[in-house]
């Protein structure tokens, strides 16, 4: 009886160890194969962004940017809870799914979704530059209005200034996150010093050649156009930024624009010599 628990126990632990290697050869060979384990993979958040180089077309550096660029700081401070006053779901679609209209009071969705419809997932500058230039269009409207009233009431393409900025795309959380911490910061830190309009010169371009509605000014047509009422206020990335007349922000219109000498009709032109021509129709100058 006793040789036999000697043998059961040393089988027993025998096997054990028998196991036991087996399962660090294992192990081994999986750390090999598919190399070291970080956790399970998430989407970035904000902060991941800001941790990251810009791209090297856009640079914050002020001894090189290029002439107009503005150099946009990325926002920092403590990171808002964003709110949530109407069901996610309902929020989360496209408006032109053939659903009712989407309308959306609440002021962080509707400016995560000016961002997400304009820039997408582009460079974090002109995401920011963007933000702030819809925050002030709100601001700058008399009486002041809600971002949620000025873009999604209801939401959709860009429709001049019903609509002066698209929010046809439910927006991300990276940008939702993105446009609680800007409508939480002092007016003091906009780095577009109070710009309230904007485009992207090389896409009006593009749309203008191929001759979609809507765009029958090139970007040098929407310059001249836009400088009549506002002043330039400089460029972030893509885009072209614009502000009231003589504002903190206005800068001296670029010379490679080569508006000199330049006169086109504008978009409900009412001058007399633009009576009977189409907007973009060139006038003596």
């Amino acid at each position: 009886m006793k040789g036999s628990n000697v043998l059961f126990w040393g089988a027993l632990v025998g096997g054990g160890a028998l196991a036991l290697a087996a399962f660090s050869r294992r192990a081994e060979a999986s750390r090999r194969e598919d190399g070291p384990r970080t956790g399970p993979s998430r989407l970035p958040g904000l902060g991941d962004v800001q941790a990251s180089p810009p791209p090297p077309s856009i640079t914050i550096d002020p001894a090189v940017t290029l002439p107009g660029q503005i150099v946009v700081p990325i926002p920092t401070g403590p990171r808002p809870r964003v709110p949530s006053t109407a069901p996610v779901p309902a929020w989360n679609r496209r408006t032109d799914d053939g659903g009712p209209p989407l309308f959306i009071p609440d002021d962080v969705e509707a400016l995560a979704r000016v961002i997400t419809s304009e820039t997408g997932s582009g460079p974090l500058p002109e995401r920011v530059a963007i933000a702030w230039i819809a925050r002030n269009r709100a601001r700058a409207r008399r009486p002041p209005v809600s971002i949620g009233r000025l873009v999604c009431s209801p939401c959709g393409v860009s429709s001049g200034n019903a609509r002066p900025f698209s929010t046809r795309a439910p927006a991300t959380s990276q940008n939702r996150e993105l446009a609680a911490l800007i409508l939480a910061s002092p007016q003091s830190q906009d780095p577009t010093q109070g710009a309230t309009s904007c485009f992207e010169p090389g896409l009006q371009d593009r749309l203008h050649a191929a001759g979609r509605p809507g765009h029958k000014l090139d970007a040098r047509g929407v310059r001249y156009c836009w400088l009549r009422g506002l002043d330039y206020y400089g460029s972030v990335g893509r885009w072209d930024l614009f502000g009231p007349k003589g504002g903190p922000g206005a800068r001296r219109v670029p010379r490679a624009w080569n508006l000199d000498g330049f006169a086109v009709c504008c978009s409900g032109d009412t001058r007399l010599a633009c009576k009977g021509k189409q907007p973009g129709d060139r006038l003596e100058a």
